[in-house]
């Protein structure tokens, strides 16, 4: 075909161009679902949180328990296996709402924390350990040394190591 505009008397038409097109559009596109891909079904099994000074952030776990990071504090954890292996690590201070189902382990530098459904917060900084039992029953470590926890009850370490439960109620008589 012959579209010459001078031999049929037609006027050219002007070729459109979508002027919402962006350069790159389809690569950057490109770029998101491979993020969306790589985070949906290559997501990583180790997780780690660290907050700030001064900030607080609520963390859902897998179980749907939740975290309270408190300000300078450092989470991780790996979710393989989470549902038989609730396993974490903790250095700072954190409140736990457990959802029940397998034991549920909090590892600090001074000891661990065992639950199994249960409201809770520890608090570990260089050589100090302070857990608090809230609801539910939970068991302290350190070294060889163990106690359980009943609501309003908490465990310490004093100055010699030595791992200490008391009762909330007497702390504030």
């Amino acid at each position: 075909h012959n579209y010459d505009t001078a031999e049929t008397g037609a006027k050219a038409l002007p070729i459109l161009k979508n002027k919402f097109l962006i350069p790159g559009l389809g690569i950057a596109a490109a770029a998101v679902l491979l993020a969306i891909f790589t985070f949906v079904f290559l997501m990583p099994d180790n997780i780690k949180i660290e907050t700030l000074d001064s900030i607080h952030l609520d963390y859902p776990l897998p179980d749907q328990s939740i975290v309270t990071l408190n300000a300078a504090s450092t989470l991780e954890l790996d979710t393989t296996n989470w549902s038989s292996n609730r396993t974490l690590y903790l250095t700072g201070e954190a409140f736990f709402d457990v959802t029940e189902g397998s034991t549920f382990k909090v590892n600090t530098d001074q000891g661990e924390v065992k639950v199994l459904g249960t409201t809770f917060n520890v608090f570990q900084r260089e050589d100090r350990l302070k857990v608090a039992c809230y609801t539910g029953k939970v068991e302290v470590s350190h070294q060889k040394q163990k106690v359980i926890l009943n609501p309003v009850e908490y465990a310490y370490l004093d100055l010699k190591g030595t791992l200490i439960k008391d009762s909330i109620r007497n702390r504030n008589s």
